[in-house]
């Protein structure tokens, strides 16, 4: 949590699309990563909304959640 809170604005959404790039490329790493994208896009939430073009660059991540998660019954 420290690490996110102490990086400067300009480095987050480059920080996230490396963990994401190594979650696509390296799916055994992924349980190690997310809470690394977690905690960035908890903490650093207004920061990543002032970026333009942040959603966009983020698809990857919402394209990896979709497959990932596809397969799981749904609890209803």
């Amino acid at each position: 949590s420290n690490a996110i809170r102490g990086l400067p604005e300009e480095c987050l959404l480059g920080l996230l699309e490396e963990l994401v790039e190594r979650v696509a490329t390296r799916p055994s790493r992924t349980a190690q990563l997310i809470p690394w994208i977690r905690a960035t896009l908890t903490l650093r939430a207004t920061a990543l909304a002032g970026i333009p073009g942040v959603p966009e660059r983020l698809w990857p991540l919402q394209g990896i959640i979709e497959s990932r998660t596809r397969n799981y019954k749904r609890m209803v």
